[in-house]
C-alpha cells in the first residue's frame, strides 16, 4: 500500500479510503500496510506458528519482527507454553530472535505459577489445596515446581488436585534413587525430582482414577492447564498439547481450569505490559480458536496468519522454518483442526483462499480483522 494514499482502518478491519468497503477479514500483504496507518501502538504476537515452528524462525519472521520494532510499535509476546517467561525469554536467540524487540513476553505457565503462589488472585485457586497429581514433559525437561509449596503425590486419590503442564511424564512423589544413581526411566526437574515418562493412555487412565475419586468425595478434583492449546507442531511432527488433557477430563466429568489463550487473563497481561488501549492495539495469531476469539473477547483487532495450524484446511503452503537460528523447546498452538506442519522450501509467497477462509470462519464462529499468509513485513 503506497503511503500517500489516504487509508483508515475501522475496528472491524476494513479498508477505508481509496480501497472499497469490504466485509469479513482484509487480505493483506504484510504488516507495513498496517503499521503506515498509524492506528496501532502495541502488537501482541503469538510464536508458534507465526514467528517459528519450534526448531527454526520462519524465513522472514525475524526481519519483519526488526522492522516492526523500528517502527516504534510496542511488541509483546503472548505464549500459551506452560514454561515461565525467564525460560521463554532464553530460548528466543537460539532461533534468531533478540529478546530486546520486545516490551514484554507473557506465557501461561508464568500465569499459571503466580496464581499457585498467590491464591488471593482467582477464588478457583483459594481452595485447590497443596497435594497435586503432576503431569510434565519428558525427553524436554519437566517444568519445575519450584517455590510453589507443592507436594507431588502420585496416586489420584491423595491428590487435591491436577496440575498440567504437560503431555510426556507424571511427576513422582520421591526423589531421586539413593542407591547408586537415578533410574534411567525418570527424567527430572530443574531443582532434580524427578518424574516418570508416561504415554497418553497413562495419563487418560490417571484422570479417569482422579474422576472416580471425585465423585466418591462428592467434589470432583479439580485440573489446572497451563497450556490449553490442543496440538502444536516441531518440525513436521504433530505432538498433543495440554489442552487435549483438559477435553478429555471435562469428557469424564472433571472441573477446569486453563489459563491461557483464549481467556482474556493472558491478554490482560499483554496489555499491562504495553500499557496501550485495546483500540490502538492488535494481535498477530495462527490459531482461530486462541488467539483471534481471544483477541476478540478482549476487544482488540486481530491478524489471522493462514500459513500456521490451519494451513491445509485453507490451502496454503505451510511456512517452514529457514530463519538464521535454531532451537528446540514446548510448542504452542492448536485449534480443533490440529497443528499442520509441512514443508514447500523457504519460499512463503501465497495467498489465502477467501472461500475457504470464510467458510472455516462460518464454523468457528471467529471473525479476524485482516489475514495474512505469513509473517512478513
Amino acid at each position: 500500500m503506497a503511503s500517500a494514499a489516504p487509508t483508515t482502518i475501522t475496528s472491524g478491519g476494513n479498508l477505508e479510503g481509496n480501497l472499497p468497503l469490504l466485509k469479513g477479514p482484509v487480505q493483506i500483504s504484510g504488516l507495513k500496510e498496517l503499521v503506515e496507518t498509524g492506528k496501532y501502538e502495541a502488537w501482541i504476537l503469538d510464536q508458534f506458528g507465526v514467528l517459528h515452528d519450534g526448531k527454526k524462525a520462519y524465513p522472514e519472521a525475524i526481519e519483519a519482527l526488526r522492522q516492526l520494532a523500528a517502527s516504534g510499535a510496542k511488541v509483546v509476546l503472548l505464549s500459551n507454553s506452560s514454561r515461565r517467561v525467564d525460560v521463554a525469554s532464553k530460548k528466543l536467540p537460539s532461533l534468531g530472535f533478540d529478546p530486546s524487540l520486545f516490551c514484554g513476553i507473557v506465557t501461561s505457565g508464568e500465569i499459571t505459577h503466580r496464581h499457585l503462589i498467590d491464591r488471593s488472585l482467582g477464588p478457583f485457586f483459594e481452595t485447590l489445596g497443596s497435594k497435586c497429581l503432576h503431569f510434565t514433559w519428558a525427553a524436554r525437561g519437566a517444568v519445575s515446581l519450584e517455590g510453589l509449596g507443592l507436594q507431588v503425590v502420585e496416586a489420584p486419590e491423595e491428590a487435591d488436585f491436577i496440575l498440567a503442564h504437560g503431555t510426556e511424564a507424571v511427576g513422582l512423589a520421591q526423589g531421586p534413587n539413593t542407591t547408586g544413581g537415578t533410574s534411567t526411566s525418570q527424567v527430572h526437574t530443574e531443582e532434580d525430582k524427578p518424574a516418570r515418562p508416561a504415554s497418553l493412555d497413562e495419563l487418560a487412565e490417571l484422570m479417569r482414577l482422579a474422576a472416580e475419586e471425585g465423585r466418591r468425595r462428592g467434589r470432583m478434583i479439580p485440573m489446572v492447564v497451563a497450556n490449553p492449546d490442543i496440538v502444536t507442531v516441531e518440525e513436521r511432527a504433530l505432538r498433543v498439547m495440554p489442552g487435549t488433557l483438559a477435553r478429555q477430563y471435562e469428557e469424564m466429568g472433571g472441573v477446569v481450569k486453563c489459563m491461557g489463550k483464549p481467556d482474556p487473563i493472558s491478554f490482560r497481561a499483554a496489555q499491562q505490559l504495553t500499557g496501550i488501549p485495546p483500540d490502538s492495539t492488535i494481535m498477530v495469531g495462527d490459531s482461530l480458536h486462541h488467539d483471534i476469539l481471544g483477541a476478540a473477547s478482549f476487544g482488540i483487532d486481530c491478524v489471522f496468519v493462514a500459513g500456521g495450524i490451519h494451513a491445509e484446511q485453507l490451502g496454503v503452503a505451510p511456512a517452514t522454518g529457514g530463519g538464521e537460528g535454531e532451537g528446540e523447546g514446548e510448542g504452542e498452538g492448536g485449534g480443533r483442526g490440529g497443528k499442520v506442519a509441512g514443508r514447500h522450501g523457504d519460499v512463503v509467497e501465497g495467498e489465502v483462499d477467501m472461500g475457504k477462509l470464510r467458510e472455516l470462519l462460518e464454523e468457528i464462529g471467529a471473525n479476524p480483522s485482516y489475514v495474512l499468509p505469513y509473517f512478513k513485513w
